[in-house]
Order: C-alpha cells, then sequence, then structure tokens
C-alpha cells in the first residue's frame, strides 16, 4: 500500500465526520475544477456542451450541475478515444474493466494518482465499520486474488478466496479450513453458504463480520446470513466506475454516501427525485480527471433518506430501491414494477428455498427456478406460483425445481429478471389485447394446508421492507 494511498485513506476516514457544509464546499470546489478540466481537455463533453450552450463559468452552485446532459455507459463505449483526456495520451495509465453482468462491458482508463485514491476508497467502509488490521478476511470471487503485497505477507489484511463455482460442499469445507473473521463479497454467494451450513449442522467458526457486496441484497439473503453467522451483514454499494461509494454503517439506516467521491443524484423521469422517490442513480466521480464521468447514470435505483444517521457519521443517506432498472418486471398495463413487491410474498417461503430465480420470459408467462431446502415438498412449487399470481393476477407461472442457478459471467446473482422490453406491454395495452383468465388460485396447496407448515402468518405480513431501510 503506497504512502499517497495511506494518506488518501486517513482523510476518508476522517471525512466521514467533518461538517455537512464544509463537505458540500468541498464537492463544489471538485466538482467547479472537474468540468473546467472536462471542457479543455475531452472533445466529447466540449462539444455536447456547446451545442447547451453551457461554459463552466456558468457551475456556480452543485444545483448547476442539472444543466449538464445525463450520459451513460453507451457513450464511453462508442466514443472512447473523444472521452480520453487529451494531456494523458501517452502517459502511463492503468485500465479498468466493468464485469459485464449488465451485458455491455467497459473498458475505461485511469492515471496512478486516481487508481492510488479509488484503492483508498474501496477500503474505507471496511474499516470503518470494524475490520482490523490483523483479520483474516475471506472473498467469494470468480477470479482470483493478485498477489500478496508486502503488508498482506507480515499478516496485515490478509486474504483468501473461495470460488463460488464449486459445490457448496467444497465451500463449506473451504471455509471450515479458512475460519476467516470477515466473509466478503457477493451477497448471493454469502447466503448460499449460510443455508447450506445451517442445514449441515456441523460446527463451524462464525466470522465476526460479514460485509456484502455486487448484488442487491435481499430480505432472504439478509436473514440466512445473520441466522448462520451470528451478525447483520453491512451492504457496500458501488461499481467499477465509481468505486465504494455508499455502504452501510452497524445502525442499519441506509447506506452513507461517500460525498468526499462523488455526487450522486436520484433522477426520476428526467427531473430530480424528491426524498424517499425512487430514481435511477447518476453520479459525477470527482476524482477521475482521465477519462470523467460528469452525470454518468448507473441504472441502478435508490432514493434519498432524510435526517442524519444516529452513528454520528454526517455523510447523508440513501436507500437502494430494487437493484438495477433491468431487474424491474414489465407490468401487463405497462411501466416497470420492483420486485420489492414479489420479494415481500416469497419472503414467507424462505424456509423451504435455499434459494430462486424469477424470469419474466414474456408478459404474463413466469419460469422460476428454485433450490429446494430439505424443508421442501412438491406443494412448495405451487405456493410460488400462487406468490407470483398475488402480484400479476394473470400469470402463468412454471416452477422448476434445480441444484443450482447458473450465475451471469461476472459471477453475479440476478433474482429476478425480464425479457419483455417494456414497449410490449404498451404496444398490447394500445392495441385493446385482452388478458388472460388468471388460472386459479392454491391449485393443490390449500389454505390450511399452508398454515399447517408455518406459512400462515408470514403470508399476512405487510409489504416486507429490508433491514436497515
Amino acid at each position: 500500500m503506497g504512502v499517497a494511498k495511506y494518506a488518501h485513506l486517513y482523510r476518508l476516514l476522517r471525512n466521514e465526520r467533518r461538517p455537512l457544509e464544509e463537505l458540500r464546499e468541498l464537492q463544489l470546489r471538485r466538482l467547479q475544477r472537474l468540468v473546467a478540466h472536462a471542457y479543455q481537455e475531452v472533445p466529447y463533453y466540449r462539444r455536447s456542451w456547446e451545442r447547451l450552450g453551457f461554459h463552466p463559468g456558468d457551475l456556480r452552485s452543485l444545483d448547476d450541475l442539472q444543466k449538464l446532459p445525463v450520459i451513460d455507459k453507451a457513450a464511453f463505449q462508442q466514443h472512447p478515444e473523444e472521452l480520453l483526456a487529451g494531456s494523458f495520451r501517452g502517459q502511463p495509465l492503468t485500465a479498468v474493466r466493468t464485469s459485464g453482468s449488465s451485458g455491455k462491458p467497459l473498458r475505461f482508463w485511469v492515471s496512478p494518482p486516481c487508481n492510488q485514491f479509488r484503492d483508498a476508497q474501496f477500503l474505507r467502509p471496511y474499516l470503518s465499520n470494524g475490520r482490523r488490521l490483523l483479520d483474516k478476511g475471506v472473498w467469494f470471487k470468480v477470479n482470483p486474488l493478485p498477489p500478496p503485497k508486502w503488508f498482506q505477507r507480515i499478516g496485515m489484511l490478509r486474504e483468501q478466496t473461495i470460488y463460488p463455482g464449486v459445490d457448496l460442499r467444497e465451500q463449506a469445507a473451504a471455509f471450515r479450513r479458512l475460519a476467516p473473521d470477515v466473509l466478503m463479497g457477493h451477497a448471493s454467494s454469502a447466503a448460499r453458504l449460510a443455508s447450506h451450513l445451517q442445514e449441515e449442522g456441523a460446527p463451524f467458526k462464525r466470522p465476526r463480520m460479514v460485509f456484502t457486496d455486487s448484488e442487491l441484497l435481499t430480505p432472504q439473503m439478509r436473514r440466512s446470513i445473520r441466522e448462520a453467522f451470528g451478525c447483520e451483514p453491512l451492504d457496500v454499494y458501488g461499481t467499477y466506475e465509481t468505486e465504494n461509494i455508499a455502504y452501510e454503517c452497524d445502525h442499519h439506516q441506509g447506506y452513507h454516501i461517500a460525498l468526499d467521491a462523488v455526487i450522486m443524484e436520484f433522477i426520476r423521469d428526467g427531473r430530480p427525485a424528491g426524498p424517499g422517490e425512487e430514481g435511477e442513480i447518476v453520479c459525477t466521480v470527482l476524482t477521475n480527471f482521465t477519462m470523467p464521468f460528469i452525470r454518468y447514470n448507473l441504472h441502478d435505483l435508490g432514493s434519498y433518506r432524510t435526517g442524519p444517521c444516529t452513528c454520528g457519521r454526517t455523510f447523508p443517506l440513501m436507500k437502494m430501491i430494487g437493484g438495477r432498472a433491468d431487474d424491474y418486471l414489465i407490468h401487463p398495463e405497462g411501466g416497470r414494477k420492483s420486485p420489492w413487491d414479489l420479494w415481500g410474498h416469497l419472503l414467507p417461503l424462505a424456509e423451504y428455498l435455499h434459494e430462486y430465480q424469477v424470469v419474466q420470459q414474456e408478459i404474463h408467462l413466469f419460469q422460476v427456478q428454485v433450490v429446494p431446502s430439505r424443508q421442501f415438498h412438491e406443494g412448495i412449487k405451487q405456493a410460488v406460483a400462487d406468490k407470483i399470481r398475488l402480484v400479476f393476477p394473470a400469470a402463468r407461472v412454471e416452477v422448476l425445481v434445480t441444484d443450482r442457478i447458473d450465475r451471469e459471467p461476472s459471477g453475479k446473482f440476478r433474482a429476478f429478471k425480464t425479457l419483455v422490453r417494456i414497449e410490449e406491454a404498451s404496444a398490447s395495452r394500445k392495441a385493446g389485447i385482452s388478458l388472460p383468465p388468471a388460472p386459479a388460485q392454491g391449485i393443490g396447496v390449500p389454505d390450511r394446508e399452508i398454515q399447517g407448515q408455518g406459512l400462515g402468518p408470514e403470508a399476512a405480513r405487510p409489504f416486507f421492507q429490508p433491514s436497515g431501510t
């Protein structure tokens, strides 16, 4: 770990409790410097902004950022040369490649100083929340870790990996052998291992902390981790383009937004979303001057939370709503449907399912893959279908039992996927196409049978909110 990285990390940890007014002033200074640099050196931004009649001198407040257009990954894929700052051409740079979990991989460049800041930014959520330098860490990772650095060779921030693609029995054996103090990585991998260890029943050393990332931490995953490992998982939100930019603390009142690294906006229908109102997450990365990300749409969904966290950090809070915009299902009447509704209804079946994935193949056709637990029985297949129909009454539901659900090429897990374009629902509605009749509810699994298996009281719960939101 270089000296610059240490210095960045020290300042980043202190920034968590700086007065909010100071942090906003810091943001504005960094934003004005970034925008002036991009206008001067990045052809894509200069051309785009000149068409709007915008000049860097017009940026006098953080609100003025909204004068600039929103872009996304497509711009960087189509115009990579025009988004590279002129003064960095021919300089030694580090290539960063995104995972491609959205189906659209991206490569971009950062300078060595920016890379040092990103490394410190990556570490902050873990060290801020109590990971100790001498803790033994284990990651769920598809790709191997890089060779150990000097500080790891003397026992600091030691890390090893468990490959989530191998059989769960092998993962459990590796977990027992490594006996980590801190478990980190994909939320679904931690939850699957937690359920398997609970089912095996053999003793194991519980980690002191569990950090999850890369995927939306569902209520079912959170509960599995808590019950097996005896601690509430701490979720970290970040992307390759932004690094870690929001994270939970042990008060679990939301995700602290890293004001010293990004400006985060929530945009709904082209306008700023209000507090508590869902919007797409649009970020301006304040430290990458090589290929600047200015008003960059991550296509993830979240909202502002009002009020400070009781932990004492001054970083404001956000709430993750429901994963990426393309995780949303398409409603037959048009518009997107949050998967949180289905999660709430499926939660009472958690003890019967290690894992599930809902794929909307057509507007009215759903395929659900389930990995059964030992408590699973054939009646649960109908119960799953009935839960889907609580949200999509006309749905035809196919439930398939499997021993494993494939991950994305990046190793990420998506609990909900749609193959339907929103235009298809709109076209059907405009054409006056009638909905197919709703299948009969509860066929093969009378309500009294479900209640006799301990599902009745849970089924009556209101819409389930994740812990800490």
